[in-house]
């Protein structure tokens, strides 16, 4: 049962200041204050701590340190890739990153115009704006399935989450590597993380999207996450495919909301999950 005194709409808020502490924490507001932008083309897609960026400069080439920014030389924006690799592979080899994931990530400006890519691992630390797709997984009977996550997972091991989810990769269009289609990236992570064939996720709905930006131990985390509705046939039972899941169960709202209340559903899930019941209750 809903736990007593459980408010989903206050619950619901106190969690969306956790996840833009960034903005709203006066000692974390100046901390990101603190940091350079970090720029290419004249346009800032990220920011970096100054003592990161003066380390930068002196070591990789094609970067230009001033007061005001880090930035790739004029020289360098047509090509942003390989200044974009060296600073990666800097910051891995002086043990300045978390562990190295081997996958691209898009490098975009505030505004969304692409600019490169990346090494995941390297997002963080120079605070580079991110994005993420979520699945709910409902049943027929109107229980959502959740996953489990990995107990060596960098982030919330062992916390519950939902049905699938990931950062948003990158794919080629147009001959260059930018961020992948949100759908496909949804499509993606459901195989990889719970098995869900393609066929079953042509329906998806929207849900709302919600915003991350605050201090975190690798860096500034800088993200939107978007999450879509899925309803799933009462035959489908979830596999992992990737090794990145510890199990599966499916919970009804009171056994969420119990979840959100223990702090054993992780942060980003939790909102999506009360956004959702909310707005159910409007309806």
């Amino acid at each position: 049962m809903t736990p007593p005194g459980f408010n989903a709409q206050a619950c619901l808020q106190r969690l969306l200041d956790q996840c833009v502490s960034g903005l709203r924490d006066e000692q974390e507001r100046r901390l990101i204050a603190q940091r350079l932008p970090f720029e290419i083309d004249g346009k800032v897609c990220g920011s970096v701590a100054p003592d990161d960026a003066r380390w930068l400069a002196e070591r990789v080439p094609g970067l230009v340190l001033d007061e005001d920014s880090l930035a790739l030389a004029p020289y360098c924006t047509r090509d942003s890739v390989p200044v974009l690799e060296q600073m990666a592979l800097q910051l891995r080899d002086a043990h300045r990153l978390p562990r190295w994931r081997g996958e691209l990530m898009a490098v975009q400006s505030d505004d969304g115009s692409p600019l490169g890519v990346i090494e995941r691992a390297a997002m963080r630390p120079l605070g580079l704006h991110m994005a993420a797709a979520h699945l709910v997984g409902v049943r027929p009977d109107g229980r959502f399935w959740l996953q489990q996550r990995a107990f060596d997972k960098d982030t919330d091991p062992g916390l519950w989450d939902t049905l699938a989810g990931g950062l948003v990769g990158t794919e080629r269009i147009d001959g260059r590597l930018q961020r992948e289609d949100l759908r496909r990236a949804t499509v993606r992570e459901s195989w990889e993380e719970a098995g869900i064939p393609a066929h079953l996720l042509t329906s998806l709905q929207p849900l709302p999207t919600s915003h991350i930006n605050r201090l975190v131990p690798e860096g500034h985390m800088v993200q939107d996450n978007f999450a879509f509705l899925a309803q799933l046939p009462a035959s489908f039972e979830p596999r992992n495919m990737d090794g990145e899941v510890a199990g599966f169960a499916h919970f009804d709202r009171a056994q969420i909301e119990a979840l959100i209340d223990r702090g054993q559903l992780a942060l980003e899930p939790a909102v999506i999950m009360l956004q959702l019941f909310i707005a159910r209750d409007g309806a």
